[in-house]
């Protein structure tokens, strides 16, 4: 997936988020290379917070699904 571009306006945000999510646990550093890499989404809360998300097309597209036509209990 191509890189979404940041804003500049909200760069430092992201970064303190990062590292505060990365202090409390919830997201480690990489430090090689993945081939399991999400397009980064940040949305502006109205309070003016952000949100970090990922965008999981490309991951969905690789989960097997169980077809629940076939599958019995």
């Amino acid at each position: 997936m191509p890189l979404r571009r940041l804003p500049i306006g909200i760069r430092d945000k992201v970064a303190a988020e990062l590292q505060k999510m990365e202090a409390n646990g919830i997201i480690a550093p990489v430090t090689e290379a993945s081939s399991w890499v999400s397009a980064l989404l940040v949305i502006t809360k109205p309070d003016g917070r952000i949100r970090l998300c990922i965008d999981p097309k490309p991951l969905n597209k690789a989960l097997k699904r169980h077809d629940t036509a076939t599958r019995r209990c």
